[in-house]
């Protein structure tokens, strides 16, 4: 049989359609609440270490009861370098500091830790994919985390402990609808106040 001209067309038609199907249902899918048949996906496991004084630990847990996400919340003052090496041993996949920056060291209860070793720390954490440094001026320390080859979000200047706390929560909401971090990062940052939008950056470490 011979394939004219209009045999092409209607086959490019079709590919167009199917293209287009495909397309649509990925973006619908991410508009839907998570189905619990998609197992065969990585379960996301995040491991939060939160300072402030005035936040309701239990409150920003709740914020997370939709989603198909392990969240393990733990106070910076309560943990040591022992402890959070302990934790990021159970298969974390993002890792979340929300501790007092020192310029390149951060703040586990009273002592000062160097960046350097977190960075080795995080290196070595087997399936870890991201790292969120929500305390002010982190971008100082993103490259050195980025080394680690994964996805930082740092921030410019001083963000309130509220602020972050929106943030991180948004974050995890896309990423439990199957956005990329990339994706998840610029709509959660739409959901904060207009000075402090500039203020969060990120940098891929695989790139």
């Amino acid at each position: 049989m011979e394939i004219t001209y209009v045999n092409f067309f209607l086959i490019f038609l079709i590919l167009v359609f199917l293209v287009y199907i495909n397309n649509e249902q990925v973006r619908l899918r991410k508009l839907l609440p998570f189905d619990n048949s998609r197992q065969s996906l990585k379960r996301m496991k995040i491991l939060s270490v939160v300072a402030g004084h005035d936040l309701d630990m239990q409150e920003i847990e709740k914020s997370l009861y939709s989603t198909d996400i392990s969240y393990n919340l733990l106070s910076y003052q309560a943990v040591s370098q022992q402890s959070l090496l302990a934790e990021l041993e159970k298969d974390v996949t993002v890792f979340e500091l929300s501790s007092h920056g020192l310029n390149g060291a951060f703040r586990l209860g009273n002592a000062s830790i160097p960046i350097s070793w977190l960075s080795t720390a995080l290196k070595q954490t087997k399936g870890l994919d991201c790292a969120l440094l929500l305390y002010c001026n982190s971008y100082i320390d993103q490259e050195v985390i980025a080394a680690s080859k994964i996805f930082v979000i740092s921030m410019i200047g001083d963000v309130k402990d509220t602020t972050c706390v929106v943030f991180s929560r948004n974050f995890y909401f896309y990423l439990n609808k199957k956005f990329t971090y990339t994706e998840a990062f610029e709509r959660s940052r739409l959901q904060l106040p207009v000075e402090d939008f500039p203020k969060f950056i990120y940098k891929d470490g695989k790139l």
